[in-house]
């Protein structure tokens, strides 16, 4: 870009163009000089190809003077976005760590109070087996009594020679 540039900065008081013996018809050079049309089309095209060379010569002065400007202000652009996307990306990062943070402290906590009332459940679970046991004992121990006062009543009541319904003895 900059070699045309250099090269058309060199040539812009005198452009010289060449018009190509294909653009003057079939008949080659020999009958450019009497085909009036051949002429006017090459004039035609000349005057493209100079409008052509102006404008090519005109963006490439507007790029030399701004072009370097408009650069580096777009590269300042994307370098404002990076930084602006790293500083998101870091603050997502710290954001998920701190996220993972408080689930691992919540895990750890839920498993000690789990720990907790397991043992707690044991221990209940232990002392409802000691009431079970010792209601059981009470139970045969009542049936024990139960039979020992039945047994003291019916020997009670052959001996004795009254009559419980009359009460008299």
């Amino acid at each position: 870009l900059y070699a045309d540039f250099f090269y058309l900065w060199s040539l812009r008081r005198v452009c010289v163009f060449f018009v190509s013996t294909q653009s003057m018809g079939s008949s080659g050079i020999n009958a450019e000089y009497g085909d009036v049309t051949a002429w006017l089309s090459a004039v035609s095209n000349s005057r493209s190809q100079l409008e052509h060379q102006a404008i090519r010569l005109s963006n490439l002065e507007l790029l030399k003077e701004y072009g370097v400007n408009s650069w580096t202000t777009h590269l300042q652009e994307l370098q404002r976005l990076s930084e602006s996307q790293q500083k998101h990306l870091q603050s997502l990062r710290q954001e998920i760590q701190d996220t993972n943070w408080a689930r691992k402290k919540e895990h750890t906590e839920a498993g000690q109070r789990l720990q907790s009332l397991e043992g707690e459940w044991l221990e209940l679970v232990g002392k409802n087996y000691s009431v079970e046991r010792a209601c059981g004992e009470l139970e045969v121990e009542v049936e024990r009594l139960e039979r020992i006062r039945q047994e003291k009543m019916s020997q009670q009541l052959p001996d004795s020679s009254s009559d419980p319904v009359s009460g008299v003895e």
